[in-house]
């Protein structure tokens, strides 16, 4: 991971959050959104959740780091594994 925020891609109209292609909304909640994205140079789909960390509490963003460090871990078949963390100042994708 590293510091990046989207940056508009001209030739697809879409984002781009590192090597990821923001495509389309999948849903949305109180703190974040979640995109259907695909890699750029392999084209594997993936979800990407770009969470708002200006609407969390400071127990919020306390939580969002604790689930970060829990699934930076985690190797199972039953839980979706983390991919890439790209943090900003006011987002965290």
């Amino acid at each position: 991971g590293g510091q990046m925020a989207p940056v508009p891609n001209p030739n697809t109209n879409q984002s781009v959050v590192g090597a990821w292609n923001l495509r389309s909304e999948l849903g949305r909640g109180s703190f974040a959104v979640v995109w259907k994205a695909h890699h750029t140079k392999t084209n594997e789909l993936a979800a990407v959740k770009e969470v708002a960390l200006g609407k969390l509490s400071h127990k919020l963003r306390s939580s969002l780091e604790s689930e970060i460090a829990i699934l930076k871990r985690a190797r199972h078949p039953n839980i979706v594994s983390l991919r890439d963390l790209w943090k900003s100042s006011s987002r965290i994708f």
